[in-house]
């Protein structure tokens, strides 16, 4: 009954949140009216409030059970949630709520501050990076943990009325402004929506403030940098490319530190223009090819971790290849022009593009990236660590494409071959340099990788659909040879009455 489970709810350890008795029971009874008021009116301050300190705003398995509870109450059961606004939550909550119980929202006041407390700064910066990736809502616990975007991006929204003490700056740096550019990649449009919200509630929330303090000078930029980008935006909450989000996120931290040598080169890239073409990667060739005498290394990194980070999805590498940025890549890494570090960053682009498996036939293809392992595994300024690297990413092509011969169904017979034959000349190459790193784990490990993708088949499945239409092909072709001997016939029986009659 739902009074057995709100007491159960009520006590320290909350078992109905966890196990998911409670959500069960709330889908359970949304189409009985009366079961509906009845939930409505018992729900109070007090059932809300241990539900919020159960809460950790994760994307956890019990987490985002809670999270659906919550959604219930408020949509379905049209619960009135503003009397936990502003909205904490986890066990640091509960001093707060019990405050607030005891003396009221007017005497027990939370700021906009106390709430950003409550967020792990580091945990922000994972959930920015990591929010939109497939494996961040999976349940094998392999993924990091990170915070639900569809919480804190409402959370945020309750914070930014008119006439609120937001403070700007501590928004900024608990990367709460990252965390709403970030979402507008999310592939959940109410995601989006709530992202271009936040960012526009903002926006008026800074127009509002003092713009002559001395102490927030800063606010100019953030404005510009804010209209800046709504003025590109075309379109209503349109998907972004992760690398176009992700430069706007590093961007807004990047304005609270003027003495970072990529301060001058990416704000001045930003006041000359005024708007920003979001189909390309910002500023790619300027801060790839820098020309500064002193700061070129850290400019480079600054946009190949852009890219490595941002580089999810297809679109965030047909984004790329508007500018050819991996022949750009492939070409600059045997070159002098690049450290180390900048190496190890372009080796990380190349494993993230080819895990894609459009992404690796196009390379395998149009690109060649096979061929050029190959030549570049041998050269002598190549380290040990990096021909691993090599070999990894050419293990995880060759499977690739293999997998893609094997289920289509449209490749002719020379394409596959031609794959083959291909994989079978380069990994002699290949094998050869890991055989020379045979001490090394990973090099044993891409060995045998490789071994076994030659050795598995490559011929296309012969699928349901293709064997009936050889069947069909093999029918009439047959047909097509008895009526032609049926045609002939007559013409046989005439020349033998004619042999007849002669003879």
């Amino acid at each position: 009954s739902w009074t057995a489970i709100k007491d159960a709810v009520l006590e320290p350890l909350s078992t109905p949140l966890k196990d998911g008795s409670l959500l069960n029971y709330l889908r359970s009874q949304k189409d009985d009216p009366s079961a509906r008021q009845a939930i409505s009116r018992s729900v109070d301050f007090h059932f809300l409030s241990q539900v919020m300190i159960s809460y950790n705003a994760t994307n956890s398995s019990t987490d985002r059970l809670i999270f659906d509870v919550l959604d219930l109450i408020e949509n379905t059961y049209r619960v009135n949630m503003s009397v936990l606004f502003p909205v904490v939550w986890g066990e640091k909550s509960r001093e707060i709520y019990q405050k607030r119980g005891q003396y009221g929202g007017t005497l027990s006041r939370t700021t906009p501050c106390q709430v950003l407390e409550l967020l792990d700064g580091i945990r922000m910066w994972r959930t920015v990076l990591n929010h939109s990736r497939p494996s961040s809502n999976d349940n094998t616990g392999k993924a990091p943990l990170i915070y639900d975007v569809r919480f804190l991006l409402r959370a945020f929204l309750s914070l930014m009325h008119p006439g609120s003490e937001l403070k700007y700056r501590s928004f900024v740096e608990c990367n709460g402004l990252s965390l709403a550019f970030s979402c507008t990649s999310s592939r959940d449009l109410s995601v989006r929506k709530l992202a271009y919200c936040v960012l526009q509630s903002f926006l008026s929330l800074m127009q509002e403030l003092d713009v002559d303090a001395v102490e927030d000078r800063c606010k100019y930029l953030y404005i510009y940098i804010l209209r800046l980008f709504k003025q590109s935006i075309e379109g209503v909450a349109p998907r972004l490319s992760h690398i176009v989000s992700h430069f706007f996120a590093r961007l807004s931290k990047l304005c609270l530190h003027p003495e970072s040598p990529l301060f001058t080169p990416v704000l001045s890239f930003l006041s000359l223009k005024p708007i920003i073409d979001l189909n390309n990667v910002p500023e790619l060739y300027k801060l790839l090819l820098s020309s500064s005498t002193d700061h070129h290394n850290q400019e480079r990194e600054w946009i190949l971790t852009l890219i490595s980070e941002g580089l999810i999805e297809p679109m965030d590498y047909n984004l790329l290849q508007n500018r050819s940025g991996i022949k750009l890549l492939i070409s600059l890494f045997p070159t002098c022009m690049v450290d180390m570090a900048s190496r190890r960053l372009i080796l990380s682009i190349l494993k993230s593009a080819v895990q894609m498996p459009s992404v690796a036939h196009d390379l395998f293809y149009r690109m060649n990236l096979h061929s050029w392992i190959a030549s570049i595994i041998t050269d002598s300024s190549i380290s040990p660590w990096e021909r691993c690297y090599l070999g990894q990413i050419y293990s995880i092509l060759i499977e690739s494409e293999r997998k893609h011969c094997r289920r289509s169904t449209d490749i002719p017979e020379h394409g596959y071959n031609v794959a083959y034959t291909t994989v079978r000349i380069t990994s002699r190459v290949v094998l050869l340099a890991m055989n020379s790193l045979s001490d090394k784990f990973i090099a044993v490990e891409n060995i045998e990788a490789i071994q076994s993708t030659i050795e598995a088949k490559w011929r296309p499945k012969a699928t349901d659909k293709v064997i009936i239409s050889d069947w069909i092909s093999s029918y009439f072709r047959f047909c097509h040879i008895i009526t032609n001997i049926l045609l002939f016939i007559p013409f046989f029986v005439e020349l033998y009455v004619v042999d007849v009659i002669v003879g």
